[in-house]
């Protein structure tokens, strides 16, 4: 695949949104290397638009909302 990529990517985590792969529930979170060997893109073919997968997003509502944080990658 040619071009650049434009994906949704995990503050957090680090995580990318695969859409391609299923297109019913709006797409995967996987891991970045695993994305770009999938599709044998390039680090610098990817346009990233931040924001947080679902189960980071759970993580930074605690954090904003009671200041613990519990997540397994940030404690």
């Amino acid at each position: 695949m040619g071009g650049l990529h434009q994906v949704l990517h995990c503050s957090l985590c680090r995580k990318i949104k695969d859409i391609q792969v299923d297109q019913v529930d709006g797409g995967e979170w996987t891991a970045l290397e695993r994305y770009l060997q999938r599709y044998e893109v390039r680090p610098s073919d990817l346009v990233l638009s931040e924001t947080f997968c679902p189960h980071c997003l759970v993580f930074y509502d605690q954090l904003m909302t009671y200041g613990k944080p519990n997540h397994p990658e940030l404690v």
